[in-house]
């Protein structure tokens, strides 16, 4: 072999080892695209509809607030939690509720925290009292249920959004029944608005190995 031929093939391994970073660099880039879908999804439009689910009625318009000064005005005290969990923007929709002869309210709120993690990591720190499962949940992340004091409570995180929601003055199976319906209607519109799960720049490399 000469001495060009030897540089001929230097220069082509080079470009090999150059080829590698390059392609999956190209690669990533629809991965950090559908990382990103969390961020353009206004929570609002993720609130069900009048007769979705049995006895619950929208009752007036949500509130809609964005970043941590709006959201202090709604949920004073706990506004500094959700920031320190990458709050973005949430949607606050009271509900009138008649079920089981009973007429009374409920509160749905849903939370965009960026990404997963964030939400994940929220529903753990928030998980005080005494919860139990819900074995056939339809959401694909972390959910729980608690009835006490003649309230039914029902959270859970399903990509970027942690949602809570409560059914004040009934504690009954079908008041969880309803917490659950409404729950697994946020969460259908969850997985078709952001049909990929967000990841972090550590997951999207790990893809790739």
């Amino acid at each position: 072999m000469n001495l060009l031929n030897m540089k001929c093939e230097a220069v082509a391994g080079y470009r090999g080892h150059l080829l590698v970073p390059i392609i999956t660099i190209l690669l990533l880039i629809p991965a950090l695209a559908s990382a990103l879908d969390c961020d353009n999804v206004e929570p609002g439009t993720l609130i069900p509809a009048d007769g979705v689910c049995t006895g619950f009625t929208l009752d007036g318009d949500p509130d809609l607030p964005h970043g941590f000064t709006e959201l202090a005005v709604f949920v004073n005290g706990d506004a500094a939690m959700y920031d320190q969990y990458g709050f973005l923007a949430a949607a606050l929709q009271s509900y009138s509720v008649e079920l089981d002869e009973v007429v009374t309210s409920a509160e749905l709120k849903i939370f965009n925290q960026g990404n997963s993690e964030n939400a994940q990591d929220l529903y753990y720190y928030t998980n005080g009292g005494t919860w139990s499962d819900v074995p056939t949940w339809a959401g694909s992340g972390v959910v729980r249920l608690r009835q006490n004091y003649g309230t039914t409570y029902l959270e859970f995180q399903e990509e970027c959004f942690f949602v809570r929601i409560q059914v004040t003055g009934l504690e009954t199976p079908a008041a969880a029944s309803g917490a659950q319906c409404l729950g697994e209607s946020v969460c259908a519109a969850i997985q078709v608005i952001t049909p990929t799960t967000d990841s972090t720049w550590s997951d999207i490399k790990a893809s790739y190995r």
